[in-house]
């Protein structure tokens, strides 16, 4: 389940990992999308951002992954939550609807009781690294320059050294895992391509 996808307004499912651009979100999905940005930047200028400040824009999402939770064993979601008042706020937030949802009679547990989370640590500025060479080879796929491929997001290519600076800039409030907080934390080595980080993801989740 893409979370990036839910907010373009593509199937989070079938669309995951894809690069869509965001024409098929709807007026909802961009309203709540612009709460998101919003407490990113924040964020990002070292202000903190309280769960009340965050629900509006990711109510929609929790739903969504309630929904997905019925007819899917062992979703793994992917979107980030930066920090860890969030993430527990995201993983209740979701349980509470799932149960709502629920009508097994024999009150088996709802799946959703058994989320983890699994966070990608950073060190070094890997993440933004990695990211940069994704982007590149996402907008060569589909045969575009890296001005047209980031302006399908409203963005402005400025060049490598600006947007890796961006791309840093973008970790800026983010709380590591912790064990202790039931958090499988996964830490990203720059050599390391997506397809080595997903199988260490799925081992970590007993799904290998």
């Amino acid at each position: 389940f893409d979370g990036d996808i839910y907010f373009c307004g593509g199937n989070p499912i079938a669309d995951a990992g894809k690069f869509i651009g965001s024409e098929r979100a709807s007026d909802d999905l961009k309203e709540a999308w612009g709460v998101v940005v919003k407490n990113y930047e924040a964020l990002f200028d070292g202000i903190s951002v309280s769960t009340e400040e965050w629900a509006p824009g990711l109510e929609g999402l929790c739903a969504s992954v309630a929904d997905a939770a019925q007819n899917h064993q062992n979703l793994v979601v992917t979107f980030s939550l930066y920090t860890r008042d969030l993430r527990r706020w995201v993983a209740d937030r979701v349980g509470e609807i799932s149960n709502g949802q629920r009508t097994n009679p024999d009150g088996a547990e709802s799946p959703i009781q058994q989320m983890k989370f699994v966070v990608l640590n950073d060190a070094g500025g890997n993440a933004a690294k990695r990211k940069l060479k994704q982007v590149k080879s996402e907008a060569a796929a589909q045969g575009k320059t890296m001005e047209e491929f980031v302006g399908q997001y409203g963005k402005e290519w400025k060049g490598d050294e600006d947007t890796l600076r961006e791309l840093s800039r973008s970790q800026l409030g983010f709380e590591p895992g912790v064990k202790k907080g039931g958090e499988i934390d996964v830490l990203l080595k720059e050599e390391e391509d997506a397809n080595v980080v997903l199988t260490n993801v799925a081992s970590r989740l007993g799904l290998t």
